[in-house]
């Protein structure tokens, strides 16, 4: 939560306004608990990032919304579980 915390800090004082875009992703073939697919996961994984920020943080909750793309963007490389990942875009208005 180290990357987290330092990125709700930012937002805080340099950008009073700002929206935050939490975007989930999910590793091609992977399931979860109870059927999930992968756009479920990404979701969920966005949602907790962005429940983080706004719940620990004191981020806006009208500022951060949270989005999940399932397997859609892959990233290259060798290991496949570097796509279970979440990104956070901060957009300064």
């Amino acid at each position: 939560f180290a990357g987290l915390k330092e990125a709700a800090a930012a937002v805080k004082k340099y950008s009073s306004d700002y929206v935050v875009e939490v975007v989930g992703h999910a590793q091609p073939g992977e399931s979860g608990n109870g059927g999930l697919g992968e756009l479920e996961l990404s979701f969920l994984r966005a949602k907790a990032v962005r429940d983080y920020l706004v719940e620990s943080e004191g981020l806006d909750p009208k500022r951060v919304h949270s989005s999940g793309l399932g397997a859609s963007q892959p990233l290259d490389g060798p290991d496949p579980s570097r796509d279970r990942r979440v990104e956070v875009i901060l957009y300064a208005q």
